[in-house]
């Protein structure tokens, strides 16, 4: 029909946004870490994945973040030591690493949303955003090299205030540009945020219970 409207394909993928799904497994590892700080801990067996206990990992951290003692900067140290996308690895030679910020950079290219993240994180403001190049992830990823920085920083530029007036279908599409374009530069830091932020949301609702 002439007058229907037509939805994009990321429109299509917030009908049914709920962020990340819980991931049992990654989680037990996370919060085992996060209770003792010690990377050796951040290990989970098949023996430790069942339903019970899960639960009372689950039950610990709530507990801890009650009183103060699980925050997102508890993460940073854990996410330091987990390689990147972007990140430069030993030996490898400029040209390996030029391919892979450049095909993360054409994959998002005409993303409007996600470009505008990355000229807020590497640029400071969000109007040159389609100017920018392969070289901007770069930028961003040095002045931003955790999931944890990454995500602060938005949530206060980004939703805090260029996007403040907004109603919340366009904040939710802004939502999942921004996890895609995470995911591509931060890959396992960001699957360890967002399990992270699950939990924490978890917490928060049981105590306003």
């Amino acid at each position: 029909m002439e007058n229907e409207k037509q939805i994009s394909p990321l429109e299509k993928r917030v009908e049914n946004y709920d962020s990340t799904q819980p991931n049992p497994r990654q989680q037990i590892k996370l919060i085992k870490y996060l209770m003792s700080s010690n990377l050796a801990d951040f290990k989970v067996s098949k023996q430790e994945l069942n339903e019970d206990n899960y639960n009372s990992y689950v039950t610990a951290f709530d507990t801890l973040f009650a009183k103060g003692d699980m925050n997102e900067n508890k993460l940073v140290p854990l996410l330091l030591k987990i390689e990147t996308p972007m990140t430069k690895l030993n030996g490898e030679s400029e040209a390996a690493h030029d391919s892979i910020r450049n095909n993360i950079f054409l994959d998002y290219m005409d993303n409007d949303r996600a470009m505008q993240t990355v000229a807020i994180l590497s640029r400071g403001e969000v109007s040159s955003f389609e100017k920018l190049n392969s070289f901007d992830l770069d930028v961003a990823y040095e002045k931003y090299p955790t999931a944890v920085d990454f995500h602060e920083e938005l949530e206060s530029e980004l939703f805090g205030n260029l996007l403040y007036k907004h109603n919340d279908n366009t904040k939710d599409l802004y939502k999942v540009a921004v996890n895609e374009i995470a995911q591509a530069m931060y890959g396992k830091q960001n699957e360890y945020y967002n399990q992270f932020t699950i939990l924490k949301e978890s917490a928060i609702e049981k105590l306003s219970v």
